[in-house]
């Protein structure tokens, strides 16, 4: 009864803007109600804060579609904000994260890789994945080439990342890549397990064997006298039909593991009671991904010096240049306050050509720093959001360049807090979080949205 009393509020929520609706699983089977979200906005432009700007804009698509666009600009040379990135291995709400810290000023959903909502309830050690530094420890390091954001010197960055780098563990030095990076040197042996495995056709789901995705799927690089670095990041899903959410995403279990190496070992590495990372383990036996918070799998010769509890050092990480220069270059990780990896170039996207919503970050010609939320509702009629072509078309109006997706964008929020402590929230204010069992609970969200386990602020310091 407690979920129904939930579920007739969302109704009633629904009836005092007008629309009438007989059932809250309606309002996703159907989208129609969703209209009242898709208004299309008044231009306009403030100063919020010196050296802060807010400017929301509707912005015509193709197809007969718009957005709406947020855009909070922040002059770092006039502002007197300072950024932090927030991650935690627990997930929470920008808006209750800004109400619980008056500090926080301007609010962003965070990082692109973050792994929650799957099934068996296996969940991997923290789930912000690839590249994660929390108050200059390091969490995760990337097993794919993707860029990150990230603090250094109280200022904040973006960079194109590549899976590289060294560590130390115990007195050894270590020169390590990715099990999923496209650079490096392309001779030898080193064994990648792609994603997508797995395909949803109907509510069935359709699988290969282990030994057909090594024959098929496989990819073998070589990096002669380098561990390959295997993390949560190398995991396989498949969405399949629900008749309650009405999909999941589930954890394929058997694939959930890194490749057999006849000569050598996995070096499992994790935190220890200190937080402090160390080796935890050494086999070689076939390793969970979730065992650790990464895995290297070394050759029989290389291990001889590594013993369980050394301690393990992470030191540098490579990035690229620029996008267009594919030369690279060391980032120093004791450099790094907070960092958590974002999602591709705009570029990057034109393949896929399917409207969404979109988080973008990037920098103005003026040097000036942006994030912007382009807004849409899911199936709705005309508000499904830019594709990437449109996405690209606005941004070069804008003079945007270094832009990057931070999530798919149907997650993306954005909160800012006025002077007069009034605090507005943009973005996806369509959001019905489902219930996880049948007849369960249905909540209008719209402000709170879903659950992440990063952000992005600015805090006023003066």
């Amino acid at each position: 009864m407690v979920a129904e009393r939930y579920n007739q509020r969302v109704i009633q929520q629904f009836a005092g803007m007008g629309i009438v609706i007989p059932s809250v699983k309606s309002v996703i089977q159907d989208g129609t109600p969703f209209v009242e979200f898709a208004r299309r906005v008044e231009n306009r432009a403030e100063e919020v804060y010196p050296g802060v700007t807010l400017s929301v804009e509707q912005h015509k698509l193709g197809d007969g579609q718009f957005t709406n666009v947020y855009d909070i600009a922040i002059d770092p040379l006039v502002s007197t904000f300072s950024p932090k990135i927030f991650s935690s291995d627990r997930s929470s709400y920008l808006r209750r994260q800004m109400i619980q810290n008056p500090l926080i000023k301007l609010g962003l959903t965070g990082g692109f890789s973050f792994m929650v909502d799957i099934e068996p309830h296996n969940y991997p050690k923290d789930p912000n994945d690839h590249l994660c530094i929390r108050n200059n420890q390091v969490i995760g390091l990337p097993a794919m080439d993707r860029a990150g954001i990230m603090v250094v010197n109280n200022k904040l960055a973006t960079q194109p990342l590549v899976a590289a780098g060294t560590m130390s563990i115990g007195n050894q030095e270590v020169v390590w890549v990715g099990a999923k990076s496209e650079h490096g040197d392309q001779s030898g042996e080193a064994f990648w397990m792609p994603q997508g495995a797995l395909y949803k056709k109907g509510n069935i789901v359709q699988g290969y064997t282990i030994k057909d995705i090594k024959e098929r799927d496989s990819l073998r690089k070589s990096f002669p006298g380098r561990p390959v670095l295997y993390n949560a990041a190398c995991a396989t899903f498949a969405d399949v039909f629900d008749p309650v959410t009405p999909s999941k995403r589930l954890l394929v279990e058997a694939y959930n593991r890194t490749p057999p190496i006849e000569d050598g070992y996995n070096v499992i590495i994790d935190r220890d009671q200190s937080n402090a990372l160390r080796v935890t383990k050494i086999t070689r036996e076939e390793t969970d991904f979730f065992e650790g918070l990464f895995i290297l799998q070394f050759h029989e010769q290389d291990t001889a010096k590594i013993q369980e509890g050394d301690p393990v050092v992470p030191q540098t990480v490579k990035a690229k240049n620029s996008e267009e220069n594919g030369s690279l270059h060391d980032i120093p990780l004791q450099d790094i306050t907070d960092a958590v990896t974002i999602g591709p170039r705009i570029p990057d996207e034109i393949r896929y050509d399917r409207r969404w919503g979109r988080t973008v970050i990037y920098e103005g010609e003026d040097g000036k720093q942006h994030f912007a939320i382009f807004d849409a509702i899911p199936e709705s009629t005309n508000f499904n959001g830019p594709n990437p072509r449109e996405l690209l078309e606005v941004l070069k109006q804008k003079r945007a360049r270094k832009a990057h997706l931070l999530d798919s964008g149907r997650s993306g929020k954005m909160g800012l807090c006025y002077p007069d402590s009034r605090l507005e929230i943009f973005g996806n204010k369509h959001y019905v979080r489902w219930p996880k069992v049948e007849g369960g609970q249905y909540l209008l969200n719209g402000e709170n949205g879903r659950p992440m386990t990063s952000f992005i602020y600015y805090e006023e310091v003066g």
